[in-house]
């Protein structure tokens, strides 16, 4: 019995503290995600969260006892007499010293560097103070332990009427019936249908992360894109197209709806964040009304029509779990999750937040993946599955591919390619970099040190090989279409949602930058038997391309699209010059107004970056210093000023059409 009373203190402790630790995170995230949804929508993934995370803490504090009495057995053997409350009291030090540490890390010693060594000094030093401090106290831990138990049996029964509560809301969730509202077009919205078989297919191909800066057909010195230059010598290729934001949620909802972020107002890759009336404001929809059918193939689920709330507009969207090998055991927790529970809770992968502290040490655990879990050619052949036992034609497909995406894992015969080095080649530690390392740096403001700069020189040469892969693959796509005699009747366009960045101070895309390896994205046009390259020079917005393709078919483009037809400059005529704009609101309530974020706005040579919170500006003339190096904004402070009030001129516009949320 006194066993059994040991495991019962045990297991409260652990089911305590992490109950506690949950408690927490839901404070935090709520913080954020009231932002994008209501606290009802919201309450049912907390629940979930807390009753996968009981259960994980049943199996860690099981887990935990039979190592504690493994030790204990072990001791005994060699002679060392220890109790099973002297090892429980030594477990409460050792965790206590621990939590200590790192309290003083984070607040009093944040800027001070902790190197290895550093580490398992601290470690060492906890391991044998909580065997000193064990052995002094070791007559007390009886009365202790008892202490303790009688302190956290109030706790217990708080946290355990919690989770039955959550584990009833959870199973109401799971089997209420969900009822989808088909959306209704007015006459205002769409003109009648008019299946016209002689409309040209369309083929929208964008690569997640894909920046112009890396691609040899935009003059970049490696050869990372040899197919691409040579299928674009009968194409249309604008070299300045900027993406409506750096973030994927945004800038695919702009993709498929023809508006720029402030006025979507999906801000952020949350499910429940959807553009506003993107039911029946996006290109798809307009297109199905015209006789079209249309495919959607998204591995990204950020990217999927379902999150982006225009699935009804598609005829074939597969889900995107079915386009992932899952190679990692987060990879496996998220596919699982969603399998279970990705239908019926706005927020299924509570335990996958790249800083939720699960995701955070499972990527520590030493995971070799040395190829990409989402490869192109899984994608394309799905499409390509699909179309010979499906002929509907015209149809509209969008094949919205992960990679080049971070981790960058080209496979043989690319890898190697232009760097022979083999470190950092599996995808934890290039996510450890791209998370941990990075906001290290970034939280500290500190600029990166020269080590961190030699990594992401490396990754920048991976992403290199990265690309020429997605090369390979679109080369192998264009192939099967051709032997399928598909490219006689089809437009095909290729672009990306956004691009990345590899300077030191602002890698990777994920951040609230804005400068031009991540903006600037291709935009390659190839009509039906074209016979002639046409390059444009003139700047263009991804909000364009729904624009674009409805000029391409014939359909009239509808007064809510901000984007315009990019035709008469494939036809060599000159269009007006506007400025062009891009955005990170990720900070904001997608139905609030807008105060914090960043801003970008293009006209002629010029380019303006605005951070709203802190007033700062910085001005480039890209055709002078395309790197961004020089900040004119002095030396040309009227040019700076016009831009900026083009920028604040359309957040108070935005602000001023702020929609309440239901």
């Amino acid at each position: 019995m006194e066993i059994d009373k040991n495991v019962s203190v045990f297991l409260k402790f652990i089911f305590v503290i992490f109950s506690l630790f949950l408690l927490g995170d839901i404070f935090y995230r709520w913080d954020g995600f009231k932002y994008y949804m209501s606290f009802l929508n919201f309450l049912p993934s907390a629940a979930l969260a807390y009753v996968l995370w009981s259960i994980l803490s049943l199996f860690v504090g099981l887990s935990l006892w039979i190592l504690i009495n493994l030790l204990k057995w072990v001791c005994n053997r060699v002679g060392i007499r220890l109790s099973t409350e002297h090892l429980l009291l030594y477990f409460g030090v050792f965790t206590t010293i621990g939590i200590i540490s790192w309290v003083i890390k984070k607040i009093l010693l944040s800027n001070m560097p902790t190197s290895f060594y550093l580490k398992l000094i601290v470690f060492i030093s906890a391991f044998f103070l909580s065997a000193f401090l064990t052995w002094f106290f070791r007559d007390k831990a009886k009365g202790w332990i008892k202490n303790i138990n009688d302190r956290l049996s109030p706790l217990v029964w708080i946290f355990s009427l919690l989770l039955t509560s959550s584990l009833l809301l959870v199973t109401y969730t799971l089997f209420k019936e969900t009822n989808k509202k088909q959306p209704v077009a007015t006459q205002n919205e769409v003109t009648s249908a008019k299946i016209t078989n002689n409309r040209p297919n369309i083929i929208l191909v964008t690569f997640d992360a894909l920046t112009a800066r890396h691609m040899s057909v935009y003059g970049y010195q490696k050869p990372t894109t040899p197919f691409i230059e040579k299928w674009a010598q009968n194409a249309s290729i604008f070299l300045r197209a900027e993406a409506a934001s750096s973030y994927t949620g945004a800038a695919t909802a702009s993709l498929m709806t023809g508006k720029r972020v402030w006025t979507h107002r999906r801000f952020s890759h949350e499910k429940n964040d959807k553009p506003i009336r993107a039911e029946i404001e996006n290109i798809a929809f307009l297109l199905k009304a015209e006789g079209y059918y249309n495919f959607a193939y998204t591995p990204n689920d950020v990217a999927h029509v379902e999150y982006i709330g225009i699935a009804d507009s598609f005829d074939t969207f597969p889900d995107f779990k079915n386009f992932r090998r899952a190679a990692t055991i987060e990879g496996f927790i998220e596919k699982d999750l969603y399998e279970l529970f990705g239908d019926k809770f706005k927020i299924y992968n509570w335990f996958g937040q790249d800083d939720f502290i699960l995701n955070v040490y499972l990527r520590k655990i030493p995971q070799k993946v040395y190829f990409t879990e989402y490869p192109p050619e899984m994608v394309f052949n799905s499409f390509l599955q699909t179309i010979d036992v499906n002929s509907a034609q015209p149809f509209f497909v969008w094949i919205h591919l992960f990679p080049p995406h971070v981790p960058f894992l080209p496979p043989e015969p690319f890898r190697g390619t232009f760097n022979p080095s083999i470190e950092l080649r599996d995808a934890n530690v290039q996510q450890l970099i791209r998370t941990v390392e990075l906001r290290k740096y970034l939280n500290k403001k500190l600029f990166p040190s020269d080590e961190f700069i030699r990594k992401v020189n490396l990754l920048k040469d991976y992403y290199d090989e990265f690309i020429l892969y997605c090369d390979r693959q679109f080369n192998d796509f264009i192939t099967q279409l051709q032997t399928r005699n598909i490219l006689k009747n089809t437009v095909i366009i290729l672009s990306a949602d956004h691009g990345e960045g590899f300077k030191p101070v602002y890698p990777f895309h994920a951040l609230e930058y804005l400068y031009e390896e991540v903006t600037h994205i291709p935009l390659i046009i190839k009509e039906p038997n074209q016979t002639e390259k046409k390059v444009i020079n003139d700047i263009v917005e991804q909000i364009d391309i729904p624009a674009t393709i409805l000029d391409l078919v014939g359909i009239k483009r509808p007064e809510w699209m901000e984007g315009r037809s990019l035709v008469p400059l494939i036809k060599g005529k000159k269009l007006k010059p506007k400025p062009a704009f891009s955005m990170v609101l990720l900070r904001n309530p997608s139905r609030g107004k807008i105060t914090k974020g960043v801003f970008a706005v293009w006209e002629g040579d010029y380019k303006l970056i605005y951070y709203l919170e802190t007033g700062k500006t910085s001005l480039f003339n890209l055709r002078n210093d395309p790197e961004e190096l020089n900040n004119i904004i002095e030396k040309e402070p009227d040019v700076g000023k016009h831009l900026l009030s083009l920028i604040k001129d359309n957040i108070t516009k935005a602000n001023e059409q702020v929609i309440t949320k239901d």
